[in-house]
C-alpha cells in the first residue's frame, strides 16, 4: 500500500480537535496528531460540582520497542522544534465516537501496526488510554505518563515544578498484574491515581519510580492570542509493558481512589473492572468510523469489558508475576532481546491484519451514513450536559445562562435526546432559584456568585418554559408560572434593572457605555465594543413573544392576572400591552431594512443577525413581506457556509479575521465574526417564507453542508463556536460550543419534518 504521510483528509485531521467529556464538566481534548497546542488538551481534566476544574495528566510519552529497534508515538512542541516525531508515524485519526490513532513505522510497515484509543467514563472524572497491538510479532512500550496536576486555567511556569515535594506510591493487587500509582503535589494537594489495566493473559507490566521534568513544553495556539504559552510537566514513573499479537493493555487514570478492601481484594479487582466497563459501555452502541480497525478486528480486552452478564471480571486478571522493579532493571526491560521467544506464541494470537490496513480508506470519502452521523451528532450534542446544566463550551467556558436557555431547545423531549421532560424541568428550575429581580445568572463561574449582566436570558428561559409547557402536569405548569410571572412583572416595573420598559412597550437598555447586556457581550477597559443601549430588535421580539406565550398560559390556567408581592398586572393590561408592542416593532424596519436597535427617535441601521433571531421565534410581529425581505437581507449580507456574519461585510467596522490578542479578537468577535448558532433562527425563517417543502428542504440543507459533511468525513468531533467573518474555513474560538452544535442538531430536526 502506498501511503503517502501529511497529505489531503489525513493532514486536515492532524489540526482539527477531539474530545470527550462526562457528566460533571470534565473532558479530554486534542488535536488529531496528538500534539498539544492548547494548555487545555490532555487525557484528563477533572471537573467538580462547584464547576472547578484540575488538569490532572497531559500527555503520554510513548516508546515502543520492535525488531530490535524503537520509535515514538508521542510528540510535543517546544520552542525551536517538535519532538519526538510521533506525528509522523500517524497512519490516521478517528475523532469519533472516542479518539483512535493507528501508528506504523515510519516509513510505513504494514506488519506494524498500533492502535491508540482514549475512553471517558460518563459519570466519573475516568479516562482510559488503550494500547492494541495489531502487528504480526509482539512490541514492547515504554510509557511515561506527563502529569501537570494544576488549575485548568493556569500553566507551570519553567522552574515552578523542579522542587516541588511530592507523593508517589506504587501498589499492586496480590498476586494480580494489576497496579495503583498514585501521586501527588504537596504544593497544591492535586492528586491523581493511574491503575495499569492489562489484557487476560498479557505479561505483567513492570513499574520504575524514575522522575522526569519535561521543560519548556510549548502551546502555540496559547501563543498566538498572546497569553502564556510554556509550561514545564512532571513524570515520576515509567511503566513497561510486552504486547503479543492481538493484545491490550490500559491505563486509568482517575482523579479519584477507586477503593481498594485488603480483606478481599476479588471484590475490589471487580469495582476495578465495573468501572473500566462502564467505560466502554457508553461507546458501545455507537457507530464506528467505515474503517475503523475495530471494525475489522475487535480485542478480546474490549470484547470482554463489554459483556453486560454477571460473569466474574476478575478471570482477565490472571497474571502472578510481581510489577514493581528498580532501576538497575530498566535497560534489561527495555531491549527487545526476548521478543523471539515471545514469538512463539504468534500462531495463537493469529489475526488476519492485511484485512485491516488494506480497508483503511485515504480518500476524502464518506465514513459515516448520514443515519450514523445523526448518532454522532447526538453524541456531540450529550458532550454539553451536566448535573442540572448545560456546559457553554468546552475547554474554557462554564455555564452561561443565556447559552443554556438557547442550547435547552436541544434538550427538549420533542427533539429526540432526552426521554421526558426532567432535564430540560429541572435547569429552568435551577436557574430560577437564583433569579435576581427577574434576571437569571448570566454566567455561573468557578466556585464563584452568579453574575447577573444580561437584559435577554429571563426571555430566553420563558421562550423554553413555553416549549416544555406540553409535557408538564399541571402542579410543574403552575410553578414555571409563578417564574415566568415573575420575571415580566420585574421588566415591566422595576425601574432599578439597567434597563426599563419604555412608553411604547419596547425593552430599552439605559445609556451606559459600559454595559453590555445583550448576547454581543464585549466589553474592553470599561467600553462596550457592540453599543446596544435602546431598544435592541431580538430583544424586544422576546418581549413580544412573552406577551404571546403569556397569554396563552393564562388561558390555559383559567387565570385572569399575574402578581408578586410588589406588582400587579391584569390579563386585559396583557393583551393591551402586547398589542402596543407590535405596533412599536414596526419601527425596526426601516426602507427596506430591518435595523438593529431604536435609541431617542434614531434607527441605527447597522446590518446585523439579531433581526434574523427577531424573526425565527414562533409568533410573528410583522407581515410576510416583511419576513420575506428579512431573509433576503440575511441570505445576501451575512450568511456564509459556517454560520451568520455578525455584521455585513460591507460596514466599515466590519472585521474579516478573528485572530490576534484578546484585544484584537474581542474587537472582531461582534464585528462580523461568523457564528454557527444564528444558523437556527436563519432556517426557522427560511422554514417561514418558503411554501414548497422540497425547496425548503434543500436550503436547509445547503446551510449546514459544511458542518454536516465535516462529521460524515471524519474531520469534526464537534462545531466550533466561530468561524472568521471573509473567508471562513479554520474554526476559531472554543473547539466545541453548545449553542453550535445545538443549532446544526436542530436544523436536523426540522430537515426531518420536510421528508
Amino acid at each position: 500500500m502506498d501511503i503517502r504521510f501529511f497529505d489531503g483528509p489525513l493532514y486536515e485531521n492532524f489540526y482539527n480537535e477531539w474530545i470527550l467529556t462526562n457528566y460533571k464538566g470534565g473532558f479530554a481534548l486534542g488535536f488529531g496528531n496528538l500534539i498539544n497546542e492548547r494548555k487545555y488538551d490532555g487525557v484528563l481534566t477533572a471537573g467538580e460540582k462547584d464547576l472547578t476544574r484540575n488538569h490532572l495528566v497531559s500527555s503520554i510519552e510513548e516508546k515502543v520497542f520492535i525488531n530490535n529497534s524503537s520509535f515514538y508515538l508521542d510528540s510535543n512542541n517546544y520552542l525551536d522544534l517538535i519532538y519526538p516525531y510521533g506525528y509522523r508515524h500517524l497512519v490516521k485519526s478517528y475523532m469519533r465516537p472516542f479518539p483512535s490513532f493507528l501508528y506504523s513505522s515510519y516509513p510505513f510497515d504494514p506488519n506494524i501496526l498500533i492502535l491508540k484509543s482514549i475512553f471517558m467514563h460518563p459519570d466519573k472524572n475516568v479516562s482510559v488510554v488503550c494500547y492494541t497491538n495489531l502487528s504480526y510479532q509482539t512490541i514492547s512500550l515504554e510509557l511515561r505518563p506527563k502529569y501537570s496536576c494544576r488549575f485548568y486555567h493556569a500553566l507551570n511556569s519553567p522552574g515552578t515544578i523542579d522542587n516541588i515535594n511530592y507523593i508517589l506510591d506504587i501498589n499492586y493487587f496480590g498476586n494480580n498484574a494489576e497496579e495503583e500509582i498514585y501521586f501527588r503535589r504537596l504544593d497544591n494537594d492535586i492528586e491523581v491515581f493511574c491503575y495499569v489495566i492489562p489484557d487476560k493473559n498479557v505479561l505483567p507490566s513492570k513499574i520504575l519510580d524514575y522522575k522526569v521534568i519535561y521543560h519548556n513544553i510549548y502551546y502555540t495556539r496559547e501563543a498566538e492570542k498572546g497569553y502564556d504559552a510554556i509550561e514545564d510537566l512532571f513524570s515520576p514513573y515509567i511503566v513497561y509493558k510486552n504486547l503479543k499479537i492481538g493484545e491490550t493493555f490500559s491505563l486509568l487514570f482517575s482523579d479519584c481512589k477507586i477503593e481498594v478492601n485488603k480483606s478481599n481484594i476479588d471484590s475490589s479487582l471487580d469495582n476495578l473492572c465495573n468501572i473500566t466497563k462502564n467505560t466502554f459501555n457508553s461507546y458501545i452502541t455507537l457507530p464506528l468510523a467505515l474503517d475503523h480497525p475495530f471494525k475489522i478486528h475487535l480485542p478480546e480486552f474490549f470484547k470482554d469489558n463489554l459483556k453486560n452478564n454477571e460473569e466474574n471480571s476478575n478471570s482477565m486478571y490472571n497474571n502472578n508475576q510481581k510489577n514493581l522493579i528498580d532501576k538497575n532493571d530498566m535497560d534489561n526491560l527495555s531491549s527487545t532481546k526476548n521478543i523471539d521467544d515471545l514469538e512463539k506464541e504468534k500462531t495463537t494470537n493469529y489475526t488476519d491484519y492485511n484485512k485491516i490496513y488494506s480497508t483503511i480508506n485515504f480518500e476524502d470519502i464518506d465514513l459515516y451514513s448520514y443515519e450514523e452521523y445523526r448518532e454522532i451528532l447526538k453524541l456531540a450534542m450529550l458532550d454539553f450536559k451536566i448535573d442540572n446544566d448545560i456546559i457553554a463550551g468546552y475547554p474554557w467556558f462554564t455555564c452561561w445562562g443565556r447559552d443554556t436557555m438557547i442550547t435547552l431547545e436541544a434538550f427538549l423531549p420533542s427533539s429526540g435526546i432526552e426521554k421526558d421532560f426532567s432535564f430540560a424541568y429541572n435547569i429552568l428550575i435551577n436557574y430560577s432559584s437564583r433569579i435576581k429581580d427577574g434576571i437569571i445568572p448570566n454566567a455561573i463561574f468557578e466556585n464563584s456568585k452568579p453574575i447577573y449582566n444580561t437584559i435577554d436570558a429571563s426571555l430566553w428561559l420563558i421562550m423554553r418554559a413555553y416549549d416544555l409547557w406540553p409535557f408538564l402536569p399541571k402542579n410543574k405548569r403552575r410553578e414555571l408560572f409563578n417564574i415566568i410571572s415573575e420575571i415580566v412583572l420585574n421588566y415591566y416595573f422595576n425601574r432599578s434593572l439597567p434597563f426599563f420598559r419604555g412608553e411604547d412597550g419596547l425593552l430599552q437598555i439605559k445609556k451606559d457605555d459600559s454595559q453590555a447586556l445583550t448576547w454581543m457581550d464585549v466589553v474592553i477597559n470599561g467600553k462596550a465594543v457592540t453599543p446596544r443601549y435602546g431598544a435592541p430588535i431580538e430583544v424586544n421580539g422576546l418581549w413580544y413573544n412573552t406577551f404571546c406565550i403569556l397569554e396563552k398560559i393564562m388561558d390555559d390556567l383559567k387565570l385572569k392576572n399575574i402578581k408578586n408581592s410588589s406588582y400587579h398586572l391584569h390579563l386585559d393590561q396583557i393583551i393591551e400591552e402586547k398589542d402596543k408592542i407590535i405596533a412599536s416593532m414596526q419601527n425596526f424596519y426601516v426602507d427596506g431594512i430591518w435595523i438593529d436597535r431604536l435609541y431617542d427617535q434614531l434607527s441605527y441601521n447597522e446590518i446585523r443577525p439579531n433581526f434574523v433571531i427577531a424573526l425565527g421565534l414562533p409568533f410573528d410581529f410583522t407581515s410576510s413581506d416583511k419576513l420575506e425581505k428579512g431573509y433576503e437581507l440575511a441570505k445576501n449580507e451575512l450568511l456564509t457556509p459556517y454560520g451568520l456574519r455578525t455584521l455585513s461585510s460591507k460596514s466599515p467596522l466590519f472585521k474579516k479575521k478573528y485572530v490576534g490578542s484578546q484585544l484584537a479578537r474581542d474587537m472582531a468577535y461582534h464585528q462580523g465574526t461568523v457564528w454557527p448558532w444564528l444558523l437556527l433562527p436563519y432556517c426557522k425563517l427560511v422554514l417561514k417564507v418558503t411554501k414548497e417543502k422540497a425547496v425548503c428542504k434543500k436550503e436547509l440543507e445547503d446551510c449546514i453542508f459544511r458542518l454536516r459533511n465535516g462529521f460524515i468525513k471524519n474531520h469534526k468531533a464537534s462545531v466550533a463556536e466561530v468561524w472568521d467573518g471573509m473567508d471562513p474555513h479554520l474554526s476559531k474560538g472554543c473547539p466545541a460550543q453548545a449553542w453550535s452544535v445545538a443549532a446544526l442538531y436542530l436544523i436536523e430536526r426540522l430537515i426531518d419534518k420536510l421528508k
